[in-house]
């Protein structure tokens, strides 16, 4: 099978750190860059062996090209309107999380690209855990429904939180930029629909950031689950992998995962369940994702976290904003409905 072309625009540090995975990627062909030139754009055309012409200072121009598809890696307060752009050119989107620092735009995106027959993918790379969809395959092992999720991240700052656009974006970068994965692993791994959002976030007095460095989060499900996240972007020590520290308490048993194998903590003289037959899974993190929006470019298969299905998690963090501005419970109806 043909290989889909993809033109990548940003790179930046997290735009660099793509170019492996398509470069190893079975599926898609690097054929351009956009970027707005620099240090940035030499090193990763250098690094990627494209030609100057493949190389763009103008979204328009890439956009005119034979490509298939565009991967946006720019800061997230360019996702919609550069996305936007792409799709109006008639070509696929692969878009980073955050989705948006706004939530209407978001959603009118979507709903504008649902009018095209484009596909416009969020990538949620942290669902691409092997051990995330173990802990979800000890539900139908016999585990039984997921009554409660627990969720602690601790991570160090660094100097460039509180530097160039991050520094003056106005929101807390732990709310909008980390605590995005792990509601969504969430939401994955619980299957169900968030109803509401408490948040208290604060400033650890050493922070760099002007916002909310920490935070503790509680969600409630549609299904009586819940998911209580303890976090915090300025941990002087004890720090977790980005995934996080997960305990899970299912109807008969209890599981945790710290980034790698599932543990199970069964009740007294019940065996351990058999978990680890994963024959759906398509690979990790973004290698993963590139496989899933292979087959959903080329129509054998919705992308698991399009756009579309993207809006609920954005919105618990929307959700979350709000509750800790306003020190009450926020419904997700408020910023779903707004």
């Amino acid at each position: 099978m043909d290989k889909l072309r993809i033109v990548q625009v940003g790179t930046g540090g997290w735009g660099k750190s793509w170019l492996p995975f398509l470069h190893e990627s079975s599926d898609w062909e690097l054929t351009g860059l956009v970027s707005r030139g620099g240090a940035n754009l030499d090193s990763a055309r250098e690094a990627t062996g494209l030609t100057a012409s493949a190389c763009h200072s103008d979204l328009a121009a890439a956009a005119a090209t034979d490509a298939d598809a565009f991967l946006i890696t720019v800061p997230h307060h360019l996702h919609v309107s550069y996305a936007r752009r792409v799709v109006e050119a008639g070509k696929h989107v692969l878009c980073e999380k955050p989705f948006s620092d706004d939530f209407a735009a978001a959603r009118d995106l979507v709903a504008f690209t649902e009018t095209t027959d484009r596909v416009l993918a969020i990538s949620q790379n942290f669902r691409y855990r092997q051990g995330l969809h173990h802990l979800k395959a000890l539900v139908e092992a016999g585990a039984g429904a997921i009554d409660s999720m627990q969720v602690d991240l601790r991570e160090p700052q660094r100097p460039w939180l509180a530097q160039g656009w991050r520094g003056e974006q106005g929101v807390s970068p732990l709310l909008l930029e980390v605590l995005i994965h792990q509601v969504d692993m969430a939401r994955f791994l619980c299957g169900a629909d968030p109803v509401s959002v408490y948040c208290r976030a604060w400033n650890p007095t050493w922070s760099v950031t002007k916002e909310p460095a920490s935070a503790d989060v509680l969600v409630d499900y549609d299904d009586g689950s819940r998911l209580t996240y303890c976090g915090t972007w300025a941990t002087c020590g004890g720090e977790t992998p980005w995934d996080g520290e997960w305990r899970v308490r299912y109807e008969n048993t209890v599981a945790t995962w710290q980034g790698e194998d599932v543990t199970q903590i069964p009740a007294d003289g019940q065996p351990e369940l058999d978990i680890h037959t994963l024959p759906s899974f398509p690979g990790h993190d973004r290698a993963g994702v590139l496989v899933d929006f292979a087959r959903a470019v080329r129509g054998e298969a919705r992308f698991p976290t399009d756009g579309r299905d993207n809006l609920p998690s954005l919105a618990i963090i929307f959700a979350a904003m709000r509750s800790a501005a306003e020190e009450r419970v926020v419904t997700i109806s408020e910023i779903m409905d707004a």
